[in-house]
This record gives structure tokens, sequence and C-alpha cells, in this order.
């Protein structure tokens, strides 16, 4: 038998109707709520690694200067504190890397950036913060920070159970409360 919206009755058709209002209004209110957080999201992580990229370029003045290996290293290392920053480099004016962070054969492959010029992107997999380290008013190197984007994975899994519940609980009360109410309409049809 094949089910006719026309062949339902009033009570029915009252119930759909609030059922499909409420599920549209929420659904709406969630995805409104997810872009904004995604957005103050993608604002704050960049304007952490801004922050973390200047901190990392002020502590590495004097190893860009002296070309000391060891102590841009020492400095890169301290991102590790930091699960989220998959790779980092100090880059000398000339181009050259000077020290990468891991130190293994990790390859940030970020697209061409001017070295000399502080940028933030957001790139398919992650953040990328490019910050001048700048002595005298003369720029003499550049450090270039990745982060991946796992912290906001976790955030999107989070958020999407929650709204997840919020949708069935809101969708159960508000059927409970269609059942109830939908006398108000179809009782005086009735009579």
């Amino acid at each position: 038998m094949k089910l006719n919206f026309n062949n339902l009755s009033i009570k029915i058709k009252v119930v759909g109707v609030i059922i499909l209002i409420t599920s549209v209004a929420l659904i709406l209110a969630g995805s409104i709520f997810f872009a904004f957080d995604r957005k103050e999201f993608e604002e704050k992580s960049l304007n952490n690694l801004q922050i973390l990229a200047g901190i990392i370029g002020n502590n590495s003045t004097a190893a860009i200067l002296f070309k000391d290996v060891l102590a841009a290293h020492e400095i890169l290392y301290s991102l590790d504190a930091n699960p989220n920053i998959k790779g980092a480099m100090i880059i000398l004016n000339s181009g050259d890397t000077l020290a990468k962070y891991p130190n293994n054969n990790f390859q940030l492959i970020i697209p061409p950036l001017n070295h000399r010029a502080d940028t933030s992107i957001l790139i398919e997999t992650g953040f990328l913060v490019n910050h001048t380290v700048i002595m005298d008013g003369n720029v003499i190197g550049s450090v270039a920070i990745f982060s991946d984007l796992e912290e906001y994975n976790q955030r999107v899994k989070s958020f999407t159970n929650i709204i997840a519940i919020i949708l069935l609980t809101s969708l159960a009360i508000a059927f409970l409360l269609a059942l109830k109410l939908q006398q108000f309409i179809t009782n005086p049809i009735f009579k």
C-alpha cells in the first residue's frame, strides 16, 4: 500500500508539520553554530601560531646571526610541548634552512612563501605561519611553523555528538508536545 500524505489524518499531519519545522530549525541553528565555531577556531589557532612564531623568532635572533645550528635546533625543540605542531623551520635570509623540527626526514610541504614577509594561511592539512625575524630594522631570517588539524577534527567529532544528542532529545520532546497540543487544533474540527 502506497503512503499518501493526502490520506493521512489531520492529527498526523499536524504532528508531522511540527516535527518538520522543529527539525529544520534545529539543523539550521546547529549549522550556523558550527560555521561560527570553525571560524573562531581558525582565527584563534592562527593567532596562537603567530604568537608562538614570534617567540621562537625572538629567541632565535642570535642563532640566526651566528648561524648556530645547535642553538637553533634547541629553540625549535621547545615546540615539542605542543603535539599539534608537526613541523617548523628557521630560515636564513638567504633562503637556506638553518634548523628543522623535527630533525628527521620530515618535509614541511608548503606553498611557495616569501620568507621575508609575515604570512598566515590555512592549507588543506593544517595551519602555516611564517614570521620574519628582524634585527635593527633588517630582516635576518624567518620562522615557519606548521600545525595540523587534529585538534579541530577532535572538536568536530565532539560537536557532532553533542548536536546529535540535542537534535534527538529536542525532536522527542517536540513529538510528545505535538501529540498533546495537536488536540487544540483537531478537536474543534471534529466537533
